[in-house]
C-alpha cells in the first residue's frame, strides 16, 4: 500500500481521536488533546516499523526525535515543577524505545501478530502516561489501537479486494 494512503489514514484517525476527546472531556486541555491525536497518528504508522527501510519507520523515528523537544516543553507548560522527569521520558523516546523496537524487528511479522497489535499501542500509551498522567491512559490507547487496526483493515481491503470477492456470485449455485 502506498505511503500516501498510510499517512491519510493515520492523520484522519489522529484528528478524529483528538476531536472526539475534545467533545467528551469536561475541561479539554490542549496538551492532552494533542497527545491523544498524536497517539492516533502514530498508531497508523506502527504496522510498518519492522523494516528500517520503510518510510513509516523513518516517520516514527523522526516523531520520536520531535517528541524529545516537545515533551519537555509540554511538561513545562502543563506541570512546571516536573521538568526533570521530562528529560527522562524524552531519553526513553529516543534511545530505549528504539533499541527495543530494533531488537524486536529481527523477528518476522511481529507487527501483524496479536501481541504486536496489543503491545505496541501499550508502549505508546505508557509513554503518553509518563508524560501527562492518568487522563490520557484510555483515550491514548484507544486512539493508537484504532489507528493501528484501521490501517490494517485499509491495507487488507486494498491489497486483497476482499469486498469484491464477497460480492461475486459463486459459479454453479443456482438454488
Amino acid at each position: 500500500m502506498g505511503f500516501f494512503i498510510q499517512n491519510v489514514v493515520a492523520t484522519a484517525v489522529g484528528l478524529l481521536a483528538g476531536y472526539i476527546n475534545y467533545l467528551l472531556s469536561t475541561e479539554p486541555e490542549l496538551v492532552i488533546i494533542a497527545a491523544i491525536a498524536f497517539c492516533g497518528f502514530i498508531g497508523g504508522h506502527l504496522p510498518h516499523i519492522q523494516q528500517p527501510s520503510q518510510p513509516a519507520y523513518r516517520v516514527l523515528r523522526l516523531a520520536s526525535w520531535l517528541m524529545t523537544l516537545v515533551i519537555p516543553l509540554a511538561y513545562f507548560l502543563y506541570r512546571p515543577t516536573d521538568l526533570l522527569p521530562a528529560w527522562i521520558v524524552a531519553a526513553l523516546f529516543t534511545t530505549a524505545t528504539w533499541m527495543i523496537l530494533d531488537r524486536i524487528s529481527l523477528h518476522r511479522d511481529y507487527t501483524r501478530s496479536v501481541a504486536g497489535i496489543i503491545l505496541l499501542p501499550l508502549l505508546i500509551t505508557a509513554c503518553a502516561y509518563a508524560v501527562l498522567g492518568e487522563p490520557v491512559i484510555i483515550p491514548a490507547f484507544l486512539a493508537c489501537s484504532t489507528g493501528y487496526i484501521a490501517y490494517l483493515l485499509v491495507e487488507q481491503y486494498i491489497q486483497r479486494n476482499w469486498l469484491r470477492t464477497l460480492k461475486k456470485p459463486v459459479q454453479g449455485a443456482e438454488n
